[in-house]
């Protein structure tokens, strides 16, 4: 078997795990050591080994897999053991100074979501709190012993990231929105501490958000990796186990892509992947409702080729494109849309520069 035909078998049999529990073909058949090793890089290997451990034994992974999948698990509960405690002590120093945050992403989901956080790793701690929290929050995670990432406040940005100069606990990243400027999305984010629900982290307090606020969360998360060439299919887990375990007001989904600016493609994206890829029951009105407003054979053109590839990482150029194509066919571009691409074109052309002057002082030390 070719290099190219093992990936896309491990591929195949990677969704399928994580659909049913079973792998596409036998269990004999399957490169296992491909699977683990694709399972490991899209961070979600202690739920490919829920999945398979639940099947049963009929199906199950040779021996060493199933340990190392176990093994991954069990690493994965005591790391969210230790992320929720520090947690605990940063969300009652918030309280304190009266401010609220509402968890995103890992701590939001693993916990709260999967309902057992071995399943959901994160290596940070995101929250999101009100704009005019921010500078507060600066003082209190100062106080805290943590460290600003770069200049204490930022301006045209979306998040302030903390960490303890010793590196004893994750990293913190504070946000007021969801994504950076160049993705434009527009939100109600007063509607999105309204939503929530208060829920106990030890003995403090923290808000988690409503099932549909978390699938908008999630789809921009999925195209905000897609961009920068990183794994996606973590994200798309989130948005099938949201699904799967959370009542979803499938409405209010369909009223948030309308009341906000660009956040039709992100949820048509995801929404129809996750569908398609993972077996998640959308509805289909929901996919009609979010279907784009010109070129419909583009829009589907390019989610196929999503499909297709994701977990491989797109260059820069196609993912640009892919991005570009998916806003022009819901006509939203935003006015200083140009100058905010070039700049990201800019910033990774940067980035191709500095990893090939690696790769050649590499070279040039091991000639030596």
């Amino acid at each position: 078997m070719t290099t190219r035909a093992a990936l896309q078998r491990a591929e195949r049999d990677l969704f399928a795990i994580l659909r049913t529990g079973n792998p596409a073909g036998p269990p004999a058949a399957v490169e296992w050591d491909a699977v683990l090793r694709l399972a490991l890089r899209e961070s979600v290997a202690p739920l490919v080994g829920d999945r398979l451990r639940a099947a049963g034994p009929a199906r199950a992974a040779p021996e060493a897999v199933a340990a190392t999948f176990e093994r991954l698990r069990r690493e994965g509960a005591e790391r969210a053991a230790a992320a929720y405690a520090e947690l605990e002590t940063l969300l009652g120093a918030l309280a304190d100074a009266g401010i609220d945050a509402v968890l995103l992403k890992g701590a939001a989901l693993a916990r709260f979501t999967y309902e057992d956080a071995a399943l959901r790793p994160f290596a940070d701690l995101d929250l999101l709190v009100r704009p005019a929290d921010v500078q507060a929050v600066a003082g209190v995670m100062r106080a805290a012993g943590y460290a600003a990432v770069g200049p204490a406040l930022r301006t045209h940005a979306y998040e302030h990231c903390y960490f303890t100069p010793s590196w004893s606990k994750l990293p913190v990243d504070v946000h007021w929105q969801y994504a950076e400027p160049f993705h434009a999305i527009e939100l109600d984010y007063g509607a999105v501490f309204a939503r929530a629900s208060r829920a106990a982290v030890g003995a403090a307090a923290a808000l988690v958000p409503a099932p549909e606020d978390l699938l908008v969360a999630s789809s921009v998360e999925v195209v905000r990796e897609a961009w920068e060439s990183k794994p996606v299919l973590r994200h798309l887990c989130d948005i099938a186990e949201t699904v799967r375990r959370k009542p979803v007001d499938w409405e209010r989904v369909i009223a948030c892509a309308a009341g906000g600016r660009h956040l039709r493609a992100p949820l048509r994206l995801s929404l129809a992947a996750a569908r398609a890829l993972l077996g998640v029951r959308v509805p289909q009105r929901v996919i009609d409702a979010l279907r784009p407003r010109r070129a419909a054979a583009v829009d589907r053109l390019v989610r196929r080729r999503i499909h297709a590839t994701l977990l491989r990482r797109p260059s820069p150029l196609e993912a640009l494109a892919r991005q570009a194509l998916l806003r022009w066919t819901d006509g939203e571009a935003s006015p200083g849309y140009g100058a905010l691409v070039m700049e990201r074109v800019e910033v990774q052309w940067e980035r191709v520069k500095r990893r090939v002057g690696r790769r050649g002082r590499v070279r040039d030390a091991l000639a030596r």
